[in-house]
């Protein structure tokens, strides 16, 4: 049984568990619910002084990994601890991480999980390695023992989150806003300029050619996906850059998928566009600029206690935050950022290899976002 002063709760998939749970230890009845990460159900967070995780992140793909470790976090006091295991290594897993069974095993590396929860809070105090309790061959595992530090200051990584996941979205601005961002930060970081006050500005420019490649095959699609809350309703109000970019798009409606974003992109890549065309571009751009600044960089964070993250300098054209901003999105999983979805497929499809070309979840908030 449990030592005495000690209370307990748990969930987990599998009822057939649950029950087994209970059936060896009757103390623990009522406590154990049906539920798994990253989403789990009613347990009460910030009152627990211990979190045991064993065996359970290896099945949890790497677009759930971020929110399984908040939902981890969320459930410890200050100072709480969290246990977890996960393989060092097994045999019996094939092609696509997945085992004879179809089950998931993804293989996440010690120092990487290690990193994960460091940056949400966390200090190591210890890691051990052991051989397999069933002793299956070329089975070992590493166990993970660690501790939530206090302090009330907000991380990079909470504000991300909070933008993510609590700010106010009237379009799909600020995902594309953060997956641009994410993807310079590990693609170009020597584009950002490091200011001496700690902060780091990114061209706004780099961000704007990056979301014309996000929105290209959205707009070419030949079914609606509505990308703001108005388009939704039907409204003939569309994104501000809509036809700009749509204006583009139809110099290369015949060149290939996703009317000819691959020929566009190679063309425009080598330096090979015709002057009218490359005016067009030029007008798309600019267009897309003045939404990112009015748009998601003026309003990134308004859901915070901090206010919105991020600045511009009109001198330079770019888009200012906090150096430990920056830092987390040289980190961040860009899947974490934007998953597809029907109603917001930003970025889906990236140009494919093309031929020579001829020429080349939202919810109500204020209209800014």
């Amino acid at each position: 049984g449990l030592r005495p002063g000690l209370r307990l709760h748990g969930q987990g998939r599998s009822s057939t568990l649950r029950l087994a749970a209970v059936g060896n230890h009757p103390e623990i009845s009522g406590r154990i619910e049906a539920g798994a990460l990253p989403a789990l159900g009613g347990l009460i967070g910030g009152l627990f002084d211990g979190v045991l995780c064993s065996a359970v992140l290896m099945h949890l793909s790497e677009a759930d990994l971020f929110d399984a470790a908040l939902a981890l976090r969320a459930l410890l006091r200050p100072h709480g601890r969290l246990l977890i295991s996960l393989p060092l290594s097994r045999t019996d897993v094939g092609a696509e991480d997945r085992d004879t069974h179809g089950r998931l095993f993804k293989s996440y590396v010690a120092e990487e999980v290690q990193l994960l929860f460091e940056r949400m809070g966390f200090r190591l105090i210890g890691r051990w390695d052991t051989q397999d309790a069933l002793c299956r061959e070329g089975t070992r595992w590493y166990t993970l023992l660690l501790e939530l530090s206090t302090g009330s200051a907000i991380r990079a990584i909470d504000q991300i989150e909070g933008i993510l996941n609590r700010d106010r979205k009237v379009a799909t601005y600020k995902l594309a806003l953060f997956r641009a961002l994410a993807e310079i930060a590990t693609q170009e970081s020597r584009s950002a300029r490091w200011l001496p006050d700690a902060r780091v500005a990114v061209p706004i420019r780099r961000v704007a050619a990056r979301w014309m490649i996000y929105y290209w095959p959205i707009f070419a699609s030949g079914r609606p996906i509505p990308q703001s809350q108005t388009e939704g309703r039907g409204s003939l109000q569309p994104l501000a850059f809509r036809r700009p970019l749509q204006a583009l798009m139809s110099a290369f409606a015949d060149q290939g998928a996703h009317s000819g974003l691959a020929a566009w992109h190679a063309a425009s890549s080598a330096g090979r566009l015709p002057e009218d065309i490359s005016n067009l571009q030029q007008i798309a751009l600019k267009s897309i600029e003045d939404t990112i600044r009015t748009g998601p960089v003026t309003f990134s964070g308004g859901s915070l206690e901090t206010g919105p993250v991020f600045g511009f300098d009109s001198k330079t054209r770019s888009i200012v935050m906090a150096a430990d901003l920056w830092r987390e999105l040289c980190l961040l999983l860009i899947s974490k950022i934007v998953q597809p979805h029907e109603r917001r497929e930003v970025g889906k499809a990236e140009p494919e290899k093309p031929p020579e070309p001829s020429v080349r979840k939202l919810r109500a908030g204020r209209s800014g976002d």
